[in-house]
């Protein structure tokens, strides 16, 4: 059975955390094993997750920043090097950084998913984080004008996948 490791800093509220609650439990009812490692959360998902998912929530924090990205970081090579899963996700520009550099040193292709507005990150960790995504073998993105953002070598591997639609019934009542 194929292993697929979704990194992502906490599982909340938010289009980012729905996306990926709704492609890891699609992947686990397809067959996969799916394992989801949250590196800033140990509350409980705000989004019902498949049963088969297993949930790896780090329950280690420190007060200072710096400290705590090198321990989140160190934490996720772990969890990669342990899990050895086929493939690598992730969302978002910090976990993206993250899942690279541990993928990359645990020779494990990697998904990067770039649900943001990169237009905004504009500090000098941005950049680098940008830079690092080069390394990832394939990149998702949620608009046309979030893809065009990077460079051609990026875009040239990349795809754009929308959210999608969900059709609910409505009930509509009658005057």
């Amino acid at each position: 059975m194929k292993k697929i490791l979704f990194i992502f800093h906490k599982i909340s509220y938010g289009g980012a955390n729905k996306m990926l609650a709704f492609v890891a439990n699609t992947l686990a009812k397809k067959g996969f094993e799916v394992f989801i490692y949250t590196y800033e959360g140990n509350e409980e998902p705000n989004y019902k997750l498949d049963e088969n998912i297993k949930l790896i929530k780090e329950m280690k924090y420190y007060k200072r920043s710096n400290k705590n990205k090198i321990f989140q970081l160190g934490q996720t090579i772990k969890h990669i090097n342990a899990l050895k899963p086929n493939l690598v996700i992730s969302f978002m520009s910090t976990s993206n950084f993250f899942a690279v550099i541990g993928a990359k040193l645990s020779r494990v292709p990697v998904i990067v998913c770039e649900r943001g507005n990169p237009f905004v990150e504009i500090s000098t960790l941005s950049k680098i984080k940008k830079l690092v995504v080069n390394f990832a073998e394939g990149i998702v993105f949620q608009t046309n004008g979030a893809k065009e953002y990077y460079s051609d070598k990026i875009q040239n591997r990349s795809t754009v996948i929308p959210n999608p639609v969900r059709k609910t019934k409505i009930f509509v009542e009658k005057w």
